[in-house]
């Protein structure tokens, strides 16, 4: 049930709040795949991030996007993520680009991470487009596959 619940809302307003509260804090209706709890709830150690290896952003019952396979690499001073991926509708919108801003932001305080190796598991050919031109992420090698390295600013 939508918390924007009301006869005065069309489906198309209710949606439109609905993004609205995604893009002003993506973190805010961030939550683990496998328990379904608020990250921001969920223990983190130094070691890695608990029960939280697949993420879903998750505003009133619809999935905007996904942030998985995560691991955290202290000694290289990043995280891994091994998929980040929005819903169709929301590509153009902004969304990736704030989601991934917003959540390093978290990432840099809570674990002093500095980096983010995006080593997308897609072959989709918007992913080498969007990490490289859209975040300016430097393309390398992880794992014997071309993944790319994100500067948290």
């Amino acid at each position: 049930m939508s918390i924007f619940t009301s006869n005065r809302l069309s489906e198309f307003e209710v949606e439109a709040l609905n993004f609205g509260v995604v893009m002003l804090d993506p973190c805010s209706v961030l939550y683990s795949r496998v328990d379904g709890r608020h990250w921001g709830k969920t223990e983190k150690t130094s070691l890695g991030i608990t029960n939280l290896d697949n993420l879903v952003l998750r505003q009133d019952d619809k999935d905007f996007a996904y942030i998985e396979q995560i691991k955290i690499e202290k000694h290289n001073d990043r995280i891994v993520i091994g998929h980040f991926g929005i819903e169709p509708k929301y590509k153009g919108t902004g969304l990736a680009i704030r989601i991934i801003k917003k959540f390093a932001a978290e990432l840099k305080v809570i674990y002093g991470i500095n980096y983010i190796l995006f080593a997308e598991n897609s072959t989709k050919p918007e992913y080498p487009i969007f990490f490289t031109n859209k975040l300016n992420a430097v393309p390398l090698t992880y794992e014997s596959a071309t993944a790319w390295l994100w500067e948290i600013k």
